[in-house]
Order: structure tokens, then C-alpha cells, then sequence
């Protein structure tokens, strides 16, 4: 009976301990989970903390640059204003050379000497002011927007959707070859669109420029308002255009014309001429319209320029301030009313290009007499057969008269020379006074600026960038 009692009393204690070592386990069992679960959210809050401390290390790394940027940028613009007068001195003192170096003959005209001096001085002026103007630019940071999108569809009757989509697309394609936001005029002749347009444009044939032209005039005001720079630079073109169109090219045109009849119709020169010979060949209705395009496109542009504004301003980081910058174009502006609309218009626009318009009609004006006094004289030299069907038939079909038109509307391309040097960008700023300005892929009209083609040098890495510090030096390498 002993031995079976301390048998069974082996087994209750036997199983006792197998019980409680397994529920030991359980015990470590769960205090490890636990342990690691710590663990895991510590190392979790850790690198929480961790991401949270080094984005805000990098905002306030992008804010001191910022402001060490901005601080930057205001003392160039404090050393600009400080300047200015020493500036205006040393610029002053240049142009009084200037004037006494052209102004110093004694036996000089006083009427000459006065309007040349006069000149001299409106001159060095717009000079004085690009000086100062550029000297501002290349040296203070600008704000600008490259990518603006350009003019879309806003809505209205479904049926007008496609026609104007095609409009835009038309008109962003055109205008971004012939007028890019980014190219000068070496940038341009790599672009066989361009090449392709101003052979197109320059040669001597009728109504050729002036509808280019009329389109692209089409293009610069609808949708409104136009660009101010672009409609200025839109009249210099089509009149420097026309000097090489209709003046030299026409004229070297007409010349080989009269060297081929003197060379292979020795035997029938005069109806080699009346055939073959300048404005022989051509009708004299679209020369009528060129003529007449000539003067006209150039003046409805002009007429535009009140309605247009400045579609980029200089706006300099370093000039920012509470206070909103004096715009002088918004103060001249004033609200005209149209039938049942308004506007805004601002009048004084155009002052100078207005004396080169007027010189222009001068000019067709002059023209249109040359060719009034040379139809009456050789209508009179004319035999009696060509006279008998009146003299409205004789300016329609008579080569005499087709000669006449031909070289009179040759001596109003010569005579748009003057418009021919403010094609030289430089020569361009100097008159207008604005803005450059260009239209992108998108066909939106944006700040003139040539491509970014450097790369930034590359530095190495030194082996004790390490720490924050260092990250900070990495990052703004």
C-alpha cells in the first residue's frame, strides 16, 4: 500500500512539474511577443521621428536658402539704386561727348545742327534707358512662366468645337515657327518651317506676302487682346520684308527679265518685252491688292496697339515688396464704349512707329503719283489702235501700263528702307521699349528667353561629409 501511495504521489507530482514548466513557457512564451512587440513599435516611432526630423531639416534647409537667396537678391538691387546716380554720370558724361564729337563742325547749318542734335538726343535717350534697363536684367533674378497654356475652347454651341480646335492648332503651329519663344534668328534657320516660310514670303510674286501677312495679323489679334511687342514687330517685318520682296528682288527680277529678251529675242525685242518682260505675264488686279495690302495691314496693326497690352513685365525678386509697382500703362488706360460693348484702350501707344507709318503713306502716296504721271505721259505716247476700247481697257490690258505699275510698286519697296534696321533686335528694343516677347508649342505668348544648354560642373563627394551637416552639404551640391 506504501509503495503504490508514493508511486501515485511520484505521478501527481510528476505531471505537476510537466505543468507548470509548460505554463512557464506560456509565460515567456507571451513576455517575449510582448517584449518584441515593444520593440517594434519603438523602432516603428523611432523611424517615424527620424522621417519627420529630416523633412524638417530639409524644409528649413529650402527656407534658409530662400532667404538667403532672396536676402541676395535685395542687396543687388541696393547696390543698383545706390549706383544709379553714379550710373547716370558716367552715361551723361558719354553722350555730351558724343553730342560735341557730331556737333562739332562750326560751319554746320543752324536748322541741320538743331534737328540733328535733336535727334542725337532722343537717340542716346532710348540708349541710356536700354543701358539701364539691361544692366537690371542680367543682373537681378526674374520671375517667369515658359509653359502658360495658350488659348482653347471655353465652351458654347458643340458645332463650333472643331473649327475653332483647328483654329488654335493652326495658329499655335504658325506662330510658334515664325515668331518661337526661345530662337534667334540663328535658332530659327535651323527650323526648316521657318526657312521654308521666309523663302515663301520674300518671293517676288503677287499677293504671296501680303497674305502670309494678313494671316498672321489674323492670328496675333484673335483672340484678343494682342501682344503690344508683337503687333510693333509685326509692322517692322512686313515692311522690312517688303523692301527685300518687293524692292530688291523684284527689281533684280525685273532686270533679268529685260537681260533674257535682249539675249534670246534679239530679233522680236519689244514683244519679248510686252510678253515675257516685267509685269508682262501678270495680271493687274492682284497687283492692285499687293499695292493696296502693302500700306493697309500695316496700319490696321497700328491701329490695334492701342487695344493691345504687355503680356510680360519684369517683375525682379529682389524688388518685391507690400506695396504693388506703379503700372503706367494701367494708368494712361481708359474705357471706350462701342456701340453696345467697352474696351479698354490706352492711347499713347505707338508714338514713335507713328512717324514711320506716316512716312509710309508719304511714300505709296508718292509712289501712286509716280505711277499717275507716267500712265498720263505714256498713254499719250501710245499708237491710236491701242486707244480706241478707252482707257480703262488700256490700264487692264496694255503691257505699257503693266511696266509702269510694275516699277512704281519696285520704288515703293525700295523706299520702305528705313523699316529695314529695327529688324536688328537691338535696333528693335531700342524703339519699342517693350518686352521681347514669343509664343510657345502651346501658342501662349511668354517672355523671349534662349534655351538652358549648360550643365552644372560636377563635384566630388569628400570622405568627412558625413552627419547632418554633411547631408546638408551633399544636398546642396
Amino acid at each position: 500500500v506504501f509503495s503504490i501511495a508514493a508511486s501515485q504521489v511520484g505521478e501527481v507530482l510528476h505531471y505537476a512539474a510537466i505543468g507548470a514548466g509548460a505554463a512557464g513557457m506560456a509565460v515567456l512564451e507571451k513576455v517575449g511577443s510582448s517584449g518584441r512587440y515593444c520593440l517594434h513599435r519603438l523602432a516603428e516611432q523611432v523611424n517615424v521621428t527620424g522621417q519627420a526630423t529630416s523633412q524638417r531639416i530639409e524644409v528649413e534647409y529650402q527656407k534658409a536658402l530662400m532667404a538667403a537667396g532672396l536676402k541676395r537678391e535685395m542687396a543687388k538691387a541696393k547696390i543698383l539704386d545706390i549706383s544709379a546716380p553714379l550710373r547716370s554720370q558716367m552715361i551723361g558724361s558719354l553722350k555730351d561727348l558724343i553730342k560735341r564729337c557730331a556737333l562739332q563742325d562750326p560751319n554746320m547749318w543752324k536748322c541741320v545742327r538743331s534737328g540733328y542734335e535733336a535727334l542725337l538726343n532722343s537717340i542716346l535717350s532710348d540708349v541710356e534707358q536700354e543701358i539701364e534697363s539691361s544692366i537690371e536684367a542680367a543682373l537681378l533674378k526674374q520671375q517667369s512662366e515658359q509653359f502658360a497654356e495658350g488659348p482653347s475652347w471655353r465652351g458654347g454651341h458643340w458645332w463650333a468645337f472643331i473649327p475653332t480646335t483647328i483654329y488654335f492648332k493652326v495658329r499655335a503651329f504658325f506662330l510658334h515657327h515664325y515668331l518661337p519663344h526661345d530662337k534667334s534668328i540663328f535658332g530659327k534657320l535651323k527650323d526648316p518651317m521657318y526657312c521654308a516660310i521666309s523663302i515663301f514670303i520674300l518671293l517676288p510674286v503677287h499677293l504671296v506676302r501680303v497674305l502670309f501677312f494678313m494671316f498672321i495679323l489674323v492670328f496675333l489679334i484673335f483672340p484678343g487682346p494682342p501682344d503690344e511687342f508683337q503687333l510693333i514687330n509685326y509692322i517692322l517685318l512686313f515692311k522690312g520684308s517688303q523692301f527685300l520682296s518687293a524692292g530688291i528682288f523684284s527689281m533684280g527680277r525685273g532686270a533679268m527679265q529685260y537681260f533674257l529678251c535682249f539675249c534670246q529675242h534679239k530679233e522680236d525685242l519689244l514683244g519679248c518685252i510686252s510678253s515675257t518682260g516685267p509685269g508682262g505675264g501678270e495680271a493687274v488686279i492682284p497687283g492692285v491688292q499687293d499695292y493696296l495690302g502693302s500700306v493697309i495691314l500695316p496700319w490696321i496693326a497700328f491701329s490695334a496697339l492701342p487695344y493691345s497690352r504687355r503680356y510680360v513685365k519684369r517683375t525682379f525678386v529682389g524688388r518685391a515688396s507690400d506695396e504693388q509697382p506703379i503700372d503706367e500703362e494701367e494708368e494712361a488706360a481708359e474705357m471706350v464704349k462701342y456701340c453696345c460693348f467697352e474696351c479698354r484702350v490706352v492711347k499713347t501707344k505707338g508714338g514713335r512707329l507713328r512717324h514711320l507709318l506716316r512716312y509710309d503713306v508719304k511714300c505709296f502716296v508718292f509712289s501712286l503719283f509716280v505711277l499717275v504721271l507716267l500712265s498720263g505721259w505714256t498713254w499719250s505716247t501710245e499708237l491710236e489702235h491701242t486707244k480706241q476700247h478707252g482707257f480703262y481697257a488700256w490700264l487692264r490690258d496694255s503691257p505699257q501700263f503693266k511696266e509702269d505699275f510694275f516699277w512704281c510698286k519696285v520704288l515703293y519697296g525700295l523706299l520702305s528702307l528705313p523699316f529695314l534696321p529695327f529688324m536688328i533686335p537691338l535696333l528693335l528694343q531700342v524703339l519699342t521699349h517693350c518686352e521681347f516677347t514669343g509664343y510657345n508649342e502651346r501658342g501662349a505668348c511668354v517672355e523671349f528667353l534662349y534655351p538652358q544648354c549648360w550643365q552644372a560642373p560636377d563635384v566630388k563627394e569628400s570622405s568627412d561629409d558625413s552627419g547632418v551637416s554633411g547631408a546638408l552639404i551633399r544636398r546642396a551640391r
